[in-house]
């Protein structure tokens, strides 16, 4: 059996070399190394070999065992939409089986797909790379019987070197192609790596992403502070705006694997997976296949890179390392601007503390130098109510205006108090007095200005240790802030509350709310939400807060705002 099958190929070697066939392909491989041109002119001569009226060059697609046809001659355009599986039509069944077929007449096989009028005879070899079925070289012709012995085992030859040919193509683009995406890569990440604000950074990181693993869409999940939920950050190539971003937790999602195995997810077709956690957004992008990543900077897992394909596709090791390292280029780059944003932000922070600390000096100096005149101004007042009759209206009027002396005073002495500690004097402080003297410095302000104030204060005693004067300015500054933000309903309400270990402190108004915009700077110094603001009244009462070993949390929305500011709860001491 061996003895004949060598006989068979020294025939058609001696066949061949006598029709000057390898000269011939071996000017083809010389002349061209681009695959599809390489397909292209195998074919071509095919056909011409053959004497055929039409012909085609089909491979198999890995990712989804189909057969296509690459090139084709003689055949009508819609051909080449043709996908056929292993074993169906003749060309299918070379393809499943690795052997040639010669069919004298295609009306009387019941294997055969018509793809063109007029077909009579089909000649169809297998093209193997490497010991494996790669495509099918398939030639038609409109005559029966047209196809010989001879000419199978010349077309067997053919295929034989074109498969030579189209493997060493192959390689050579393979070759071009990883040099073009590694010269990419590097250029992506010197690019990433420049960026200085973190939301610059991530969108580039998934615009470039999507464009060298050539995918569909791509997108990028951080992990939260607690290091339990992938929040979505980012994303590139989305057909249509998600409704909202993606949360998944890492102890229960597919993408958590990747953080926590450190390792490449892969997932075939997300149409047919019951633990893809996002079937709506794969039907409203039509996703098929996933491949996701771990960002990693020194084996710390940041968060997820993912790509999907629209088309079903197996990524190749090449792909998963390519990912993998433009990942790795990825959370270098995110944490360099994490750190950037907080160098920035710390250099911020010290730019207000010495701006306040100069205002601080500033105003305890200019306190001094008013108080010498309100001691002068007191003494002369004092002095002339002598010379005044007791129930004239004189005296009254000195009486009031020793009244605003007096108050000017105080005033000036809480200025340098403050200006000359900030560390707060600790006493057991009931929230609910701090709450009630409030309300008595701004009645007759706020019945002036028709504004309803309504308190509602907890029954259980909410204690804290504080300083009872700087928790008095605290609350006294955010009610002034809700007063002057009041438009038609003129409402502020007051509350206090012991909720477990701590207890609080409510402001909430029916004012217009805080722009967006201005949100973010809102505790800033020298930042006011009104027009004529100083822009220290919140500072100073997130630093009383601070001091005070508290937490201050606030909401605002078109219907009003609310300040809360929390302090640790201090049993009372008899």
């Amino acid at each position: 059996m061996k003895t004949m099958k060598k006989k068979r190929a020294a025939r058609r070697s001696k066949r061949v070399e006598k029709l000057g066939l390898l000269p011939q392909l071996a000017q083809i491989f010389n002349a061209k190394l681009d695959p599809h041109v390489v397909l292209e002119l195998v074919l071509v001569e095919a056909v011409k070999r053959m004497r055929a009226t039409s012909g085609s060059l089909c491979l198999i697609n890995p990712n989804a065992d189909l057969l296509e046809i690459e090139v084709a001659i003689g055949l009508p355009p819609e051909a080449k939409q043709l996908r056929l599986q292993l074993g169906q039509g003749i060309t299918g069944w070379v393809a499943l089986h690795g052997k040639p077929a010669r069919v004298r007449d295609v009306a009387r096989d019941a294997r055969y797909v018509p793809v063109r009028n007029n077909v009579r005879s089909e000649l169809a070899v297998p093209l193997e790379i490497e010991g494996t079925v790669a495509g099918v070289l398939n030639v038609d012709s409109n005559r029966a019987g047209h196809f010989t012995r001879d000419d199978e085992d010349l077309l067997v030859a053919l295929a034989s070197q074109a498969s030579k040919l189209i493997q060493n193509a192959w390689l050579y683009a393979q070759v071009n192609k990883k040099a073009a995406q590694l010269e990419t890569l590097f250029s992506i990440a010197e690019t990433i790596i420049t960026q200085t604000t973190l939301d610059d950074v991530l969108t580039l990181i998934t615009r470039e992403t999507c464009q060298l693993m050539g995918a569909s869409l791509c997108i990028l999940f951080l992990l939260d502070d607690e290091k339990t939920s992938l929040i979505q950050r980012a994303q590139h190539g989305a057909k249509r705006q998600a409704p909202g971003a993606i949360s998944l937790p890492v102890e229960d999602s597919r993408l958590g694997v990747a953080i926590n195995s450190r390792k490449a997810v892969y997932l075939s077709d997300a149409r047919k997976s019951d633990t893809f956690e996002h079937m709506e957004m794969a039907e409203r992008e039509g996703l098929v296949s996933m491949l996701a990543v771990p960002l990693l900077a020194a084996q710390e897992a940041l968060g997820v890179l993912n790509v999907y394909t629209d088309s079903p596709h197996r990524f190749a090791n090449e792909e998963i390392k390519l990912l993998s390292t433009l990942a790795n280029y990825s959370a270098i780059a995110i944490q360099r601007a994490r750190l950037h944003e907080q160098t920035v932000t710390i250099e911020e922070q010290l730019r207000q503390n010495e701006r306040l600390s100069t205002l601080g000096l500033l105003a305890a100096e200019f306190s001094h130098e008013i108080r010498n005149p309100l001691t002068v101004m007191k003494m002369l007042l004092h002095s002339l109510a002598k010379t005044i009759p007791e129930d004239s209206q004189g005296q009254k009027d000195l009486s009031i205006m020793m009244q605003k002396v007096d108050q000017l005073n105080e005033t000036t002495e809480r200025v340098l108090r403050f200006s000359r500690s900030s560390e707060p004097k600790f006493e057991t402080v009931d929230l609910n007095d701090v709450v009630n003297e409030v309300v008595l410095l701004t009645r007759h302000q706020f019945r002036q200005n028709r504004i309803q104030v309504t308190s509602l204060l907890s029954t259980e005693p909410p204690f804290v240790a504080g300083d009872r004067l700087q928790l008095e300015q605290a609350l006294l500054n955010l009610v002034l802030n809700a007063s002057q933000a009041l438009d038609q309903d003129r409402r502020i309400f007051l509350s206090t509350q012991v909720e477990g270990g701590r207890c609080s402190m409510e402001v909430r108004d029916t004012g217009r709310g805080i722009s967006t915009e201005k949100k973010e700077r809102l505790f800033q110094p020298f930042f006011s939400n009104k027009t004529g603001g100083t822009g220290l009244g919140l500072p100073i009462v997130k630093k009383i807060v601070d001091h005070h070993g508290g937490e201050i949390r606030w909401e605002s929305s078109e219907s009003g705002t609310s300040f809360k500011m929390l302090f640790p709860r201090h049993e009372s001491v008899a």
